[in-house]
């Protein structure tokens, strides 16, 4: 899916062309060996973790590293908007793992319940509304925030969100902003008064990606059923057209459609 970022030079669209051309769906995979991480298999068996289990783990490698890059640290409050999402979502056992306090926002109520359910007490839900004064009240009922981690994807026709976690940072917190949105109004005066700090962070570092294989192999973060993390299906490479469907209805946040070729 990256194929486009991978071609900004003339040396990358021969490799994406010749080399990666047909990505993760090839018969055998090549991948650079700076994007391989190895798994402990006898540690992830300790943890009731199965291969199908790992496809979660490119979903929170990605916020992951937007969160390490503004330093979340356990204890804080972090505002994830949206968090229905496979990001958004995979960012809230991310923080989770982390040490953090959530406030999960989206317009999906049933996945908000499901996400609140993951730690209660320690998930807050904030349903988005689309007007800035009620989701600032709804935010503030939770108290101060420390890191807002903007997930907002590029399709998404209302920013107010964007605008009320900036506005509900505490003074000393921390954006991130890894949204595909082009072009957001921020309110500056006011991040100038509070001493905010603004970042933008497209994915995560190697050096994150394996700090975070140390997070799963010491059970530290979770992957599974148990973890509110579901593989809803199952697919041989020949019923791809059937998956991408399924997957375009079924996929959000903790629910992931697959495919098994090793196991046929």
């Amino acid at each position: 899916m990256l194929l486009a970022l991978l071609a900004a030079t003339g040396e990358m669209q021969a490799i994406a062309k010749d080399v990666w051309h047909h990505g993760t769906w090839a018969e055998l995979v090549k991948a650079p060996i700076e994007s391989v991480h190895r798994f402990d298999e006898g540690a992830l068996q300790q943890h009731g973790v199965s291969p199908r289990d790992l496809v979660f783990f490119g979903q929170m490698a990605v916020p992951y590293g937007g969160l390490r890059d503004v330093n979340l640290t356990a204890g804080e409050t972090v505002l994830i908007s949206p968090a229905t999402g496979n990001f958004g979502g995979a960012a809230v056992h991310v923080a989770l793992a982390m040490g953090a306090r959530v406030i999960a926002m989206g317009r999906n109520e049933k996945v908000l319940e499901e996400l609140r359910d993951l730690a209660p007490g320690r998930v807050e839900t904030v349903k988005l509304s689309g007007s800035l004064e009620t989701d600032l009240s709804e935010i503030s009922r939770f108290g101060p925030v420390d890191v807002f981690l903007d997930m907002t994807p590029q399709t998404a026709a209302n920013t107010d969100h964007i605008r009320a976690g900036m506005l509900s940072l505490q003074a000393g917190g921390r954006v991130n902003l890894m949204s595909g949105v082009p072009e957001i109004s921020i309110p500056i005066p006011l991040l100038q008064l509070k001493g905010i700090t603004v970042r933008a962070t497209m994915m995560c570092t190697w050096s994150q990606e394996e700090d975070l294989v140390k997070l799963v192999q010491t059970g530290v973060l979770k992957l599974g059923e148990k973890a509110g993390l579901k593989i809803q299906r199952a697919f041989k490479m020949e019923d791809f057209a059937e998956a991408l469907q399924v997957a375009g209805t079924e996929s959000s946040a903790g629910r992931s459609v697959v495919f098994t070729p090793n196991e046929e």
